[in-house]
């Protein structure tokens, strides 16, 4: 069975601390596919999660996390 997951982050700050990379490794291990949703304008940290993003996008906050998972679903 193939699975897609998508994972959808927000921080205040504009970064992604080093447990988002522990958690997308370990969801590699059951997804087919793995995108990524940063609700942010710009995000620090990038290269955390690379590794095991398929898709990262990168997006301004508007729809909060659902308006996250319909863009990434849409795309």
């Amino acid at each position: 069975m193939k699975r897609l997951c998508v994972f959808v982050t927000y921080d205040a700050q504009n970064r992604l601390d080093s447990y988002i990379g522990y958690m997308l490794r370990e969801l590699r291990q059951a997804a087919g596919d793995l995108v990524v949703v940063c609700n942010c304008q710009y995000i620090t940290g990038l290269s955390d999660i690379q590794p095991y993003a398929d898709k990262i996008y990168v997006r301004e906050n508007i729809g909060f996390d659902a308006g996250g998972f319909k863009d990434a679903l849409c795309t």
